[in-house]
C-alpha cells in the first residue's frame, strides 16, 4: 500500500510539473503547436496540388488525343507542346511527349520528334524509357543516320522489360545496320536472334540470315 502510494504521489508531481511548465511557457507551446499545424497543412496543399496538376495533366492529354483522333495535326502538336510545358514532370506529360514525336514524325519534322523525346530515356519507367529510344531509332533512321538508328533500338532493348520486346528492338536494330551497310553487325544479330527457335522473331532471323548468304554481303 505504500509502495502505491508513492507511485501514485510521483505521477502527481510530474503531471503538476508539466503543468507549471505549460502553464509558464504557453508563448512557446503555442509557437510549437502552430508550426506542427502549418507543417501538416502544408504537406496536405502539396499532395492536393501534386493530385490537380496530375489531374489537369490527364484532361490536357485527353484534349490531344481527340485532336490526334480527329485527324487535326496541327492542333494536337499545339495540345502536346503545351501539356509537355505546362506540366513537366507528370505522367501525361511524358506520355505527350511519345505522342508528339509520332505527329512530328508524320508531319516529316523528324529532328525536332527527336529533340520531343530528350529526357524520357532515363525513366525509372522502362517501358516509356525504352520506348522513347525506340522512337529516337525511327526518326535517325527515317533521316538516314542508320548507324545512331542501331544505336538507339539497342539501348531500347537494353531498356525493355520483356524478353518479346527486347528481341523486336534489336531485329529493329539489325534492319538498320543492314540499310546502312553494316552486314556483318547485322549478321551478328540476326545470328544471336535466330539461336532461340521460340523467340518472336525467330523465324525472321533465319530469312535475314539466308538473304544475307545469298547476297555475299557478309563476306570480306
Amino acid at each position: 500500500m505504500t509502495g502505491s502510494g508513492a507511485e501514485g504521489s510521483g505521477f502527481e508531481d510530474r503531471t503538476q510539473a508539466l503543468f507549471d511548465w505549460t502553464s509558464s511557457h504557453t508563448r512557446e507551446v503555442t509557437i510549437g503547436v502552430a508550426m506542427v499545424a502549418a507543417v501538416v497543412a502544408a504537406s496536405w496543399l502539396y499532395s492536393r496540388t501534386r493530385v490537380v496538376r496530375a489531374e489537369n495533366a490527364s484532361k490536357a492529354l485527353a484534349g490531344a488525343e481527340n485532336s490526334i483522333a480527329a485527324g487535326n495535326a496541327k492542333l494536337a502538336q499545339s495540345d502536346l507542346e503545351k501539356l509537355v510545358r505546362t506540366f513537366d514532370g507528370t505522367p501525361a506529360a511524358k506520355q505527350g511527349a511519345l505522342l508528339l514525336a509520332e505527329v512530328q514524325y508524320e508531319q516529316g519534322r523528324f529532328q525536332p520528334g527527336i529533340d520531343a523525346l530528350k529526357g524520357l530515356s532515363s525513366s525509372s519507367d522502362r517501358f516509356l524509357a525504352a520506348s522513347a529510344e525506340n522512337l529516337t531509332g525511327v526518326g535517325y533512321e527515317e533521316l538516314g543516320k542508320f548507324a545512331d538508328a542501331a544505336q538507339h533500338y539497342r539501348l531500347a532493348a537494353d531498356k525493355a522489360e520483356y524478353r518479346a520486346d527486347h528481341d523486336n528492338y534489336m531485329a529493329n536494330a539489325a534492319r538498320a545496320y543492314t540499310t546502312g551497310g553494316n552486314f556483318a553487325e547485322a549478321k551478328r544479330i540476326w545470328t544471336l536472334l535466330a539461336a532461340d527457335p521460340r523467340g518472336p522473331v525467330a523465324a525472321e532471323a533465319r530469312v535475314r540470315l539466308g538473304e544475307l548468304e545469298a547476297t555475299g554481303a557478309t563476306k570480306g
